[in-house]
């Protein structure tokens, strides 16, 4: 009898895990769907203010750069703005060098200081209301490269995400997918909303809990955003 009990209790228990495991896949399968849909939507967007800025241009030139860019964001696996790998902005003193996450912010900060940045600093700043989609490429990276490492307290991508209105699921299946530049899926997320500035970039860099001074620093550097 004690048998046919611990027996019971087993087959109970093993179904158990095995609706759990049920609808944990089916909570996946339905993030990763609303990710698709929302991804088809912000394409659709993209499309439709790409073509909009194509007919508003006023040479060949400005039309051609419109039309790259509209590829670009379209084609989301070749992230804009690549820097060299020589750049002294990026490079560490080794390639096998092993450094902690505070070791390489410091010495980022200590590169700025003792090498000029890799662009001629403007002599008028370009208007704070600019939007995101004609953020210098260099700048850019730089701010992919500090924001896509993940910070213990959160401080990173992630926050960012939260203040710009990722849901908290899209943020997790982002993790899951395990991301080599999860900044760059963030800012193509947030490059269809009409508020996406440099002032308001600028705001969210500068929040205490992102903390980032380094791409802010940059972006005051070129715009207009105090």
């Amino acid at each position: 009898m004690v048998y046919m009990l611990v027996d019971d209790l087993y087959l109970r228990n093993e179904k158990r895990s095995m609706v759990e495991q049920r609808i944990e896949d089916l909570e996946t399968r339905v993030t990763q769907q609303s990710f698709n849909y929302q991804n088809m939507v912000r394409k659709n967007l993209s499309c439709v203010n790409g073509i909009e800025e194509a007919l508003e241009a006023k040479s060949t030139p400005e039309l051609y750069r419109i039309l790259r860019r509209l590829k670009q964001d379209l084609i989301l696996d070749k992230p804009m703005g690549q820097l060299p790998s020589d750049n002294p902005l990026f490079k560490l003193k080794s390639k096998n060098q092993t450094v902690s996450r505070s070791s390489h912010t410091m010495e980022i900060i200590h590169e700025m200081e003792t090498t000029p940045f890799p662009l001629t600093k403007p002599l008028r700043k370009q208007c704070g209301e600019t939007h995101i989609r004609y953020l210098i490429p260099e700048i850019k990276q730089a701010l992919c490269n500090e924001l896509s490492l993940e910070k213990y307290t959160g401080g990173d991508w992630r926050a960012f995400a939260q203040r710009i209105g990722v849901s908290s699921e899209t943020i997790q299946f982002w993790r899951r997918m395990n991301m080599k530049n999860p900044m760059e899926q963030v800012l193509t997320f947030w490059k269809d909303s009409k508020g996406a500035t440099m002032t308001m970039l600028h705001r969210h860099l500068k929040h205490p809990h992102i903390n980032a001074l380094i791409p802010a620093k940059l972006i005051s550097d070129f715009y207009q955003v105090d």
